[in-house]
Protein backbone atom coordinates (compact mmCIF):
# COMPACT_ATOMS: atom_id res chain seq x y z
CA UNK A 1 0.00 0.00 0.00
CA UNK A 2 1.75 3.07 -1.19
CA UNK A 3 1.09 6.73 -1.78
CA UNK A 4 -1.93 8.97 -1.33
CA UNK A 5 -4.85 9.34 -3.72
CA UNK A 6 -8.22 10.91 -3.10
CA UNK A 7 -7.49 11.55 0.57
CA UNK A 8 -8.51 14.84 2.06
CA UNK A 9 -7.72 16.68 5.22
CA UNK A 10 -11.30 17.05 6.45
CA UNK A 11 -10.61 15.35 9.78
CA UNK A 12 -8.05 17.76 11.20
CA UNK A 13 -8.07 18.35 14.97
CA UNK A 14 -11.41 16.74 15.64
CA UNK A 15 -12.69 14.11 18.04
CA UNK A 16 -14.10 10.93 16.53
CA UNK A 17 -16.40 8.73 18.57
CA UNK A 18 -19.03 6.03 18.12
CA UNK A 19 -21.17 7.66 20.81
CA UNK A 20 -21.20 4.51 22.95
CA UNK A 21 -19.85 4.04 26.44
CA UNK A 22 -17.25 1.50 25.34
CA UNK A 23 -15.88 3.40 22.35
CA UNK A 24 -12.96 5.72 23.16
CA UNK A 25 -12.90 9.32 22.01
CA UNK A 26 -9.92 10.00 19.74
CA UNK A 27 -8.46 13.42 19.08
CA UNK A 28 -6.52 12.56 15.94
CA UNK A 29 -4.35 15.66 15.97
CA UNK A 30 -2.92 14.68 19.37
CA UNK A 31 -3.10 10.89 19.06
CA UNK A 32 -0.49 8.18 18.62
CA UNK A 33 -1.44 6.93 15.17
CA UNK A 34 -0.10 3.58 13.92
CA UNK A 35 0.28 3.00 10.17
CA UNK A 36 1.99 0.64 7.75
CA UNK A 37 5.29 2.17 6.60
CA UNK A 38 4.93 3.93 3.22
CA UNK A 39 1.19 3.29 2.98
CA UNK A 40 -1.60 5.64 1.96
CA UNK A 41 -2.46 5.91 5.62
CA UNK A 42 1.13 6.88 6.43
CA UNK A 43 1.01 9.79 3.99
CA UNK A 44 -2.47 10.83 5.01
CA UNK A 45 -1.67 10.86 8.73
CA UNK A 46 1.60 12.73 8.17
CA UNK A 47 -0.02 15.43 6.02
CA UNK A 48 -3.34 15.74 7.86
CA UNK A 49 -2.33 15.44 11.52
CA UNK A 50 0.99 17.31 11.90
CA UNK A 51 0.82 17.29 15.71
CA UNK A 52 0.13 13.57 16.00
CA UNK A 53 2.81 11.01 16.78
CA UNK A 54 3.03 8.67 13.79
CA UNK A 55 4.13 5.11 14.64
CA UNK A 56 5.25 3.16 11.57
CA UNK A 57 5.77 -0.57 11.15
CA UNK A 58 6.25 -3.01 8.28
CA UNK A 59 3.58 -5.50 9.32
CA UNK A 60 0.04 -5.52 10.66
CA UNK A 61 0.74 -7.97 13.48
CA UNK A 62 3.19 -5.60 15.18
CA UNK A 63 0.68 -2.76 14.96
CA UNK A 64 -2.04 -5.04 16.29
CA UNK A 65 0.17 -5.75 19.31
CA UNK A 66 0.75 -2.01 19.84
CA UNK A 67 -2.97 -1.29 19.69
CA UNK A 68 -3.82 -4.17 22.02
CA UNK A 69 -1.27 -3.14 24.62
CA UNK A 70 -2.16 0.55 24.50
CA UNK A 71 1.11 1.68 22.91
CA UNK A 72 -0.89 3.49 20.21
CA UNK A 73 -4.34 5.11 20.26
CA UNK A 74 -5.59 4.34 16.77
CA UNK A 75 -4.59 2.32 13.74
CA UNK A 76 -5.35 3.49 10.20
CA UNK A 77 -5.84 0.83 7.53
CA UNK A 78 -7.97 -0.08 4.53
CA UNK A 79 -11.52 -1.06 5.44
CA UNK A 80 -11.40 -4.41 3.67
CA UNK A 81 -8.33 -5.49 5.65
CA UNK A 82 -9.60 -3.94 8.86
CA UNK A 83 -12.62 -6.24 8.74
CA UNK A 84 -10.33 -9.25 8.54
CA UNK A 85 -8.46 -7.99 11.60
CA UNK A 86 -11.71 -7.57 13.53
CA UNK A 87 -12.57 -11.23 12.96
CA UNK A 88 -9.46 -12.13 14.96
CA UNK A 89 -9.53 -9.37 17.56
CA UNK A 90 -12.89 -9.05 19.29
CA UNK A 91 -11.78 -6.00 21.27
CA UNK A 92 -11.14 -3.94 18.16
CA UNK A 93 -13.72 -1.60 16.60
CA UNK A 94 -13.91 0.46 13.40
CA UNK A 95 -14.93 4.08 13.81
CA UNK A 96 -17.82 5.20 11.60
CA UNK A 97 -15.85 7.61 9.46
CA UNK A 98 -14.24 6.76 6.14
CA UNK A 99 -11.21 9.02 6.19
CA UNK A 100 -10.33 8.78 2.48
CA UNK A 101 -10.79 6.70 -0.68
CA UNK A 102 -7.85 5.45 -2.76
CA UNK A 103 -7.49 3.86 -6.19
CA UNK A 104 -5.69 0.50 -6.25
CA UNK A 105 -3.86 -0.62 -9.37
CA UNK A 106 -1.12 -2.85 -10.70
CA UNK A 107 2.38 -1.37 -11.02
CA UNK A 108 4.52 -1.87 -14.14
CA UNK A 109 8.12 -1.20 -15.00
CA UNK A 110 8.23 1.83 -17.33
CA UNK A 111 9.87 -0.34 -19.98
CA UNK A 112 6.82 -2.63 -20.01
CA UNK A 113 4.38 -0.33 -21.86
CA UNK A 114 2.96 -3.13 -23.97
CA UNK A 115 2.45 -5.32 -20.91
CA UNK A 116 0.55 -2.52 -19.20
CA UNK A 117 -1.64 -2.08 -22.28
CA UNK A 118 -2.38 -5.81 -22.36
CA UNK A 119 -3.33 -5.79 -18.70
CA UNK A 120 -5.74 -2.87 -19.13
CA UNK A 121 -7.33 -4.75 -22.02
CA UNK A 122 -7.64 -7.85 -19.85
CA UNK A 123 -8.96 -5.81 -16.90
CA UNK A 124 -11.68 -4.25 -19.04
CA UNK A 125 -12.81 -7.67 -20.24
CA UNK A 126 -13.20 -9.12 -16.73
CA UNK A 127 -14.94 -5.96 -15.55
CA UNK A 128 -17.44 -6.19 -18.40
CA UNK A 129 -18.25 -9.87 -17.86
CA UNK A 130 -18.52 -9.52 -14.07
CA UNK A 131 -15.59 -11.82 -13.24
CA UNK A 132 -13.64 -9.10 -11.40
CA UNK A 133 -16.61 -8.35 -9.12
CA UNK A 134 -17.09 -12.07 -8.43
CA UNK A 135 -13.40 -12.44 -7.50
CA UNK A 136 -13.50 -9.35 -5.28
CA UNK A 137 -16.62 -10.52 -3.44
CA UNK A 138 -15.23 -14.03 -2.98
CA UNK A 139 -11.90 -12.93 -1.48
CA UNK A 140 -13.51 -10.16 0.58
CA UNK A 141 -15.86 -12.66 2.22
CA UNK A 142 -13.17 -15.32 2.67
CA UNK A 143 -13.82 -17.34 5.82
CA UNK A 144 -10.34 -18.83 5.96
CA UNK A 145 -10.97 -21.72 3.58
CA UNK A 146 -10.80 -20.01 0.18
CA UNK A 147 -8.10 -21.39 -2.09
CA UNK A 148 -6.78 -20.19 -5.42
CA UNK A 149 -8.91 -21.76 -8.17
CA UNK A 150 -7.29 -24.00 -10.76
CA UNK A 151 -6.13 -21.81 -13.65
CA UNK A 152 -4.38 -23.27 -16.69
CA UNK A 153 -1.16 -21.29 -17.06
CA UNK A 154 1.56 -22.19 -19.59
CA UNK A 155 4.65 -23.84 -18.14
CA UNK A 156 7.04 -22.83 -20.91
CA UNK A 157 8.08 -19.43 -22.20
CA UNK A 158 9.32 -16.19 -20.67
CA UNK A 159 7.83 -16.01 -17.15
CA UNK A 160 5.76 -13.06 -16.02
CA UNK A 161 7.67 -11.99 -12.88
CA UNK A 162 5.34 -10.56 -10.25
CA UNK A 163 6.58 -8.90 -7.07
CA UNK A 164 4.25 -9.13 -4.06
CA UNK A 165 4.48 -8.90 -0.30
CA UNK A 166 2.42 -11.94 0.66
CA UNK A 167 1.46 -10.11 3.86
CA UNK A 168 -1.83 -8.38 2.98
CA UNK A 169 -5.07 -10.12 3.72
CA UNK A 170 -7.62 -10.28 0.92
CA UNK A 171 -5.09 -9.14 -1.71
CA UNK A 172 -1.96 -11.27 -1.27
CA UNK A 173 -1.21 -13.72 1.54
CA UNK A 174 0.07 -17.23 2.20
CA UNK A 175 -2.35 -20.07 2.86
CA UNK A 176 -1.39 -23.72 2.96
CA UNK A 177 2.18 -22.70 2.11
CA UNK A 178 0.94 -21.20 -1.18
CA UNK A 179 0.20 -17.64 -2.24
CA UNK A 180 -3.48 -16.74 -2.44
CA UNK A 181 -5.68 -13.66 -2.60
CA UNK A 182 -7.30 -11.28 -5.06
CA UNK A 183 -4.03 -9.97 -6.52
CA UNK A 184 -2.62 -13.48 -6.95
CA UNK A 185 -5.69 -14.76 -8.77
CA UNK A 186 -5.88 -11.61 -10.88
CA UNK A 187 -2.26 -11.88 -12.07
CA UNK A 188 -2.50 -15.64 -12.58
CA UNK A 189 -5.52 -15.14 -14.83
CA UNK A 190 -3.67 -12.38 -16.66
CA UNK A 191 -0.69 -14.69 -17.26
CA UNK A 192 -3.05 -17.27 -18.74
CA UNK A 193 -4.65 -14.51 -20.84
CA UNK A 194 -1.33 -13.54 -22.48
CA UNK A 195 -0.04 -17.13 -22.63
CA UNK A 196 2.95 -16.83 -20.29
CA UNK A 197 3.99 -18.74 -17.14
CA UNK A 198 3.81 -16.70 -13.95
CA UNK A 199 6.48 -16.42 -11.27
CA UNK A 200 5.65 -14.73 -7.95
CA UNK A 201 8.45 -13.27 -5.84
CA UNK A 202 7.69 -12.36 -2.24
CA UNK A 203 9.47 -9.18 -1.16
CA UNK A 204 9.36 -6.80 1.77
CA UNK A 205 7.34 -3.61 1.37
CA UNK A 206 10.58 -1.65 1.32
CA UNK A 207 11.88 -3.71 -1.59
CA UNK A 208 8.79 -3.82 -3.83
CA UNK A 209 9.23 -0.55 -5.71
CA UNK A 210 13.02 -1.00 -5.82
CA UNK A 211 12.59 -4.49 -7.28
CA UNK A 212 10.27 -3.18 -9.99
CA UNK A 213 12.42 -0.18 -10.96
CA UNK A 214 15.60 -2.29 -11.04
CA UNK A 215 13.97 -4.85 -13.33
CA UNK A 216 13.94 -7.74 -10.87
CA UNK A 217 10.20 -8.06 -11.50
CA UNK A 218 7.90 -6.95 -14.34
CA UNK A 219 4.79 -6.27 -12.29
CA UNK A 220 4.03 -5.08 -8.77
CA UNK A 221 0.82 -6.50 -7.26
CA UNK A 222 0.36 -5.82 -3.57
CA UNK A 223 -2.70 -3.58 -3.11
CA UNK A 224 -0.70 -0.70 -4.57
CA UNK A 225 -2.40 2.70 -4.42
CA UNK A 226 -2.09 4.89 -7.51
CA UNK A 227 -0.44 8.26 -6.88
CA UNK A 228 1.15 11.00 -9.01
CA UNK A 229 4.40 10.60 -7.04
CA UNK A 230 4.60 6.89 -7.82
CA UNK A 231 3.81 7.51 -11.49
CA UNK A 232 7.13 9.32 -11.78
CA UNK A 233 8.96 6.01 -11.29
CA UNK A 234 6.51 3.33 -12.42
CA UNK A 235 3.44 2.97 -14.64
CA UNK A 236 0.02 1.98 -13.30
CA UNK A 237 -2.89 0.06 -14.73
CA UNK A 238 -6.42 1.32 -14.57
CA UNK A 239 -7.78 0.92 -11.00
CA UNK A 240 -9.32 -2.46 -10.21
CA UNK A 241 -10.33 -1.66 -6.62
CA UNK A 242 -11.27 1.39 -4.54
CA UNK A 243 -10.16 1.21 -0.92
CA UNK A 244 -11.52 3.15 2.03
CA UNK A 245 -9.28 4.15 4.91
CA UNK A 246 -10.79 3.65 8.36
CA UNK A 247 -9.65 4.13 11.94
CA UNK A 248 -9.40 1.10 14.24
CA UNK A 249 -9.44 1.42 18.03
CA UNK A 250 -9.23 -0.98 20.94
CA UNK A 251 -12.13 -0.82 23.39
CA UNK A 252 -10.39 -2.96 26.02
CA UNK A 253 -6.80 -3.73 26.88
CA UNK A 254 -6.46 -7.27 25.57
CA UNK A 255 -3.14 -7.74 27.33
CA UNK A 256 -4.94 -7.28 30.62
CA UNK A 257 -7.86 -9.52 29.67
CA UNK A 258 -5.55 -12.38 28.67
CA UNK A 259 -6.91 -12.87 25.19
CA UNK A 260 -3.91 -12.06 23.04
CA UNK A 261 -0.37 -13.01 22.05
CA UNK A 262 1.82 -14.82 24.55
CA UNK A 263 -1.05 -14.79 27.07
CA UNK A 264 -3.08 -17.08 24.87
CA UNK A 265 -3.41 -20.72 25.70
CA UNK A 266 -0.23 -22.34 24.38
CA UNK A 267 -2.08 -25.20 22.76
CA UNK A 268 -4.36 -22.84 20.80
CA UNK A 269 -1.41 -20.72 19.70
CA UNK A 270 0.50 -23.80 18.61
CA UNK A 271 -2.42 -24.98 16.48
CA UNK A 272 -3.20 -21.60 14.93
CA UNK A 273 0.39 -20.69 14.13
CA UNK A 274 1.82 -24.04 13.07
CA UNK A 275 -0.76 -26.75 12.41
CA UNK A 276 -3.59 -24.86 10.73
CA UNK A 277 -3.05 -24.55 6.97
CA UNK A 278 0.28 -26.42 7.44
CA UNK A 279 2.03 -23.24 8.52
CA UNK A 280 4.81 -25.31 10.10
CA UNK A 281 6.08 -25.88 6.55
CA UNK A 282 6.92 -22.18 6.34
CA UNK A 283 9.11 -22.52 9.45
CA UNK A 284 10.84 -25.62 8.06
CA UNK A 285 11.54 -23.98 4.71
CA UNK A 286 12.68 -20.80 6.44
CA UNK A 287 15.04 -22.84 8.64
CA UNK A 288 16.53 -24.51 5.57
CA UNK A 289 17.20 -21.13 3.94
CA UNK A 290 18.69 -19.69 7.16
CA UNK A 291 21.01 -22.69 7.56
CA UNK A 292 22.01 -22.56 3.89
CA UNK A 293 22.96 -18.88 4.10
CA UNK A 294 24.69 -19.28 7.48
CA UNK A 295 26.80 -22.31 6.54
CA UNK A 296 27.97 -21.10 3.14
CA UNK A 297 28.55 -17.54 4.36
CA UNK A 298 30.75 -18.96 7.12
CA UNK A 299 32.76 -21.15 4.74
CA UNK A 300 33.30 -18.57 2.01
CA UNK A 301 33.70 -15.73 4.50
CA UNK A 302 36.43 -17.57 6.39
CA UNK A 303 38.31 -18.40 3.19
CA UNK A 304 38.00 -14.81 1.98
CA UNK A 305 39.15 -13.57 5.38
CA UNK A 306 42.32 -15.60 4.99
CA UNK A 307 43.00 -14.01 1.61
CA UNK A 308 42.34 -10.49 2.91
CA UNK A 309 44.54 -11.14 5.95
CA UNK A 310 47.36 -12.29 3.67
CA UNK A 311 46.98 -9.12 1.57
CA UNK A 312 46.85 -6.96 4.70
CA UNK A 313 50.16 -8.43 5.95
CA UNK A 314 51.86 -8.54 2.54
CA UNK A 315 55.05 -6.58 1.92
CA UNK A 316 53.57 -5.13 -1.29
CA UNK A 317 51.94 -1.80 -0.51
CA UNK A 318 49.23 -1.96 -3.24
CA UNK A 319 47.90 -5.21 -1.76
CA UNK A 320 47.90 -3.74 1.73
CA UNK A 321 46.02 -0.64 0.53
CA UNK A 322 43.38 -2.70 -1.32
CA UNK A 323 42.82 -4.89 1.75
CA UNK A 324 42.61 -1.86 4.04
CA UNK A 325 40.07 -0.10 1.80
CA UNK A 326 37.97 -3.27 1.58
CA UNK A 327 37.96 -3.75 5.35
CA UNK A 328 37.03 -0.14 6.08
CA UNK A 329 34.33 -0.13 3.41
CA UNK A 330 32.68 -3.32 4.68
CA UNK A 331 32.88 -2.31 8.33
CA UNK A 332 31.58 1.20 7.61
CA UNK A 333 28.53 0.16 5.57
CA UNK A 334 25.38 -1.31 7.17
CA UNK A 335 24.94 -4.89 6.02
CA UNK A 336 21.31 -4.24 5.02
CA UNK A 337 22.36 -1.40 2.71
CA UNK A 338 25.14 -3.52 1.22
CA UNK A 339 22.76 -6.46 0.70
CA UNK A 340 20.19 -4.31 -1.13
CA UNK A 341 22.87 -2.64 -3.24
CA UNK A 342 24.18 -6.02 -4.35
CA UNK A 343 20.75 -7.39 -5.19
CA UNK A 344 19.04 -4.36 -6.74
CA UNK A 345 22.03 -2.55 -8.28
CA UNK A 346 25.08 -4.74 -8.83
CA UNK A 347 23.12 -7.83 -9.91
CA UNK A 348 20.12 -5.99 -11.37
CA UNK A 349 20.99 -7.08 -14.91
CA UNK A 350 21.43 -10.75 -14.00
CA UNK A 351 18.83 -13.24 -12.84
CA UNK A 352 20.80 -14.36 -9.78
CA UNK A 353 19.05 -16.27 -7.00
CA UNK A 354 18.50 -13.97 -4.01
CA UNK A 355 19.88 -16.58 -1.61
CA UNK A 356 23.19 -16.64 -3.50
CA UNK A 357 23.38 -12.85 -3.33
CA UNK A 358 22.72 -13.07 0.42
CA UNK A 359 25.54 -15.60 0.86
CA UNK A 360 27.90 -13.31 -1.06
CA UNK A 361 26.92 -10.24 0.97
CA UNK A 362 27.28 -11.90 4.36
CA UNK A 363 30.50 -13.70 3.38
CA UNK A 364 32.10 -10.41 2.30
CA UNK A 365 30.94 -8.65 5.46
CA UNK A 366 32.06 -11.54 7.68
CA UNK A 367 35.47 -11.65 5.99
CA UNK A 368 36.17 -7.98 6.74
CA UNK A 369 35.86 -8.53 10.49
CA UNK A 370 37.42 -11.99 10.68
CA UNK A 371 40.48 -11.00 8.61
CA UNK A 372 41.44 -8.46 11.26
CA UNK A 373 40.95 -11.09 13.96
CA UNK A 374 43.28 -13.41 12.04
CA UNK A 375 45.89 -10.65 11.61
CA UNK A 376 45.83 -9.71 15.29
CA UNK A 377 46.17 -13.35 16.38
CA UNK A 378 49.05 -14.01 13.99
CA UNK A 379 50.87 -10.89 15.15
CA UNK A 380 50.32 -12.06 18.71
CA UNK A 381 52.54 -15.11 18.17
CA UNK A 382 56.13 -14.33 19.25
CA UNK A 383 58.30 -13.69 16.19
CA UNK A 384 61.07 -15.64 17.86
CA UNK A 385 59.15 -18.84 17.16
CA UNK A 386 59.14 -18.07 13.45
CA UNK A 387 62.86 -17.47 13.57
CA UNK A 388 63.37 -20.72 15.47
CA UNK A 389 61.39 -22.64 12.88
CA UNK A 390 63.50 -21.24 10.07
CA UNK A 391 66.66 -22.09 12.02
CA UNK A 392 65.46 -25.69 12.34
CA UNK A 393 65.24 -25.99 8.56
CA UNK A 394 61.53 -25.36 7.99
CA UNK A 395 60.47 -23.27 4.99
CA UNK A 396 58.49 -20.07 5.74
CA UNK A 397 55.27 -21.82 4.69
CA UNK A 398 56.03 -24.88 6.85
CA UNK A 399 56.88 -22.62 9.78
CA UNK A 400 53.62 -20.76 9.46
CA UNK A 401 51.45 -23.88 9.07
CA UNK A 402 53.11 -25.96 11.80
CA UNK A 403 54.13 -23.38 14.40
CA UNK A 404 52.35 -20.03 13.98
CA UNK A 405 48.92 -21.05 12.69
CA UNK A 406 48.02 -23.54 15.47
CA UNK A 407 48.79 -20.95 18.16
CA UNK A 408 46.97 -18.18 16.30
CA UNK A 409 43.92 -20.42 15.76
CA UNK A 410 43.60 -21.13 19.48
CA UNK A 411 43.69 -17.44 20.36
CA UNK A 412 41.30 -16.35 17.60
CA UNK A 413 38.63 -19.01 18.22
CA UNK A 414 36.75 -17.25 21.07
CA UNK A 415 36.32 -13.96 19.15
CA UNK A 416 35.65 -15.88 15.91
CA UNK A 417 32.75 -17.67 17.60
CA UNK A 418 31.24 -14.38 18.69
CA UNK A 419 31.47 -12.91 15.19
CA UNK A 420 29.99 -16.06 13.69
CA UNK A 421 26.96 -15.95 16.00
CA UNK A 422 26.46 -12.26 15.19
CA UNK A 423 26.54 -13.04 11.48
CA UNK A 424 23.97 -15.83 11.85
CA UNK A 425 21.61 -13.48 13.67
CA UNK A 426 22.11 -10.77 11.05
CA UNK A 427 20.82 -13.11 8.34
CA UNK A 428 17.33 -12.28 9.67
CA UNK A 429 17.30 -9.23 7.35
CA UNK A 430 17.41 -11.21 4.09
CA UNK A 431 13.64 -10.84 3.68
CA UNK A 432 14.36 -7.43 2.15
CA UNK A 433 15.64 -9.16 -1.01
CA UNK A 434 12.90 -11.76 -1.50
CA UNK A 435 14.47 -14.51 0.62
CA UNK A 436 12.04 -16.41 2.83
CA UNK A 437 14.15 -17.18 5.87
CA UNK A 438 13.01 -17.89 9.43
CA UNK A 439 12.16 -14.27 10.22
CA UNK A 440 10.23 -13.85 6.97
CA UNK A 441 8.32 -17.05 7.74
CA UNK A 442 7.28 -15.64 11.13
CA UNK A 443 6.17 -12.40 9.44
CA UNK A 444 3.97 -14.36 7.05
CA UNK A 445 2.44 -16.38 9.88
CA UNK A 446 1.85 -13.30 12.03
CA UNK A 447 0.17 -11.52 9.11
CA UNK A 448 -2.38 -14.34 8.99
CA UNK A 449 -2.95 -15.17 12.66
CA UNK A 450 -2.37 -11.68 14.12
CA UNK A 451 -0.53 -13.41 16.95
CA UNK A 452 2.33 -11.00 17.58
CA UNK A 453 4.19 -13.16 20.11
CA UNK A 454 4.11 -16.92 19.47
CA UNK A 455 5.84 -16.88 16.03
CA UNK A 456 8.51 -14.48 17.32
CA UNK A 457 9.18 -16.55 20.45
CA UNK A 458 9.38 -19.70 18.32
CA UNK A 459 11.85 -18.13 15.90
CA UNK A 460 13.92 -16.72 18.79
CA UNK A 461 14.19 -20.25 20.26
CA UNK A 462 15.24 -21.67 16.88
CA UNK A 463 17.93 -19.01 16.44
CA UNK A 464 19.19 -19.79 19.94
CA UNK A 465 19.44 -23.50 19.10
CA UNK A 466 21.27 -22.73 15.83
CA UNK A 467 23.78 -20.50 17.64
CA UNK A 468 24.24 -23.09 20.38
CA UNK A 469 24.91 -25.88 17.85
CA UNK A 470 27.44 -23.77 15.95
CA UNK A 471 29.16 -22.96 19.25
CA UNK A 472 29.34 -26.64 20.18
CA UNK A 473 30.78 -27.45 16.76
CA UNK A 474 33.51 -24.81 17.07
CA UNK A 475 34.29 -25.92 20.64
CA UNK A 476 34.64 -29.50 19.36
CA UNK A 477 36.94 -28.41 16.54
CA UNK A 478 39.00 -26.28 18.92
CA UNK A 479 39.27 -29.07 21.49
CA UNK A 480 40.18 -31.64 18.85
CA UNK A 481 42.87 -29.34 17.43
CA UNK A 482 44.32 -28.79 20.89
CA UNK A 483 44.53 -32.52 21.56
CA UNK A 484 46.24 -33.10 18.20
CA UNK A 485 48.83 -30.42 18.98
CA UNK A 486 49.53 -31.95 22.37
CA UNK A 487 50.20 -35.38 20.91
Amino acid sequence: MYGLTGCTGQNESRDVSEKTDSMPVISFDKARIAVILGSTQDNMATNTYPNAKILRSDDVSSIEAMLSSGKCDVYLDEEIQAKVLLKKQKNFRILNDSLCVSEVGIGFNKEQKELCRQFNEFLKSIKDNGQLQEMTDRWSNDDGTEVLPKIDVPTEGIPLRVGTSGLQNVFTFVRGNELAGLDIELLTRFAAYIGRPVEFQKMSFAGLITGLVSGKVDILASAVNITPERRQNIDFSEPYFYSKTVAIVCVNNTAASGNNGMFKDIEDSFYENLIRHDRYKLIIEGLEITMYISVFSTIFGTLLAGVVCWMRMNRRKPLRVIASVYINLMRGMPILVFLMLLYYVVFSAWDVNASIVAVLAFAMNFAAYVSEMFRTSINGVDKGQTEAGIALGFTPVQTFCNIVLPQAARSVLPVYKGELISMIKMTSIVGYVAVEDLTKASDIIRSQTFDAFFPLVLVAIIYFVIAWLFTLLLDFIGGRGKRINEM
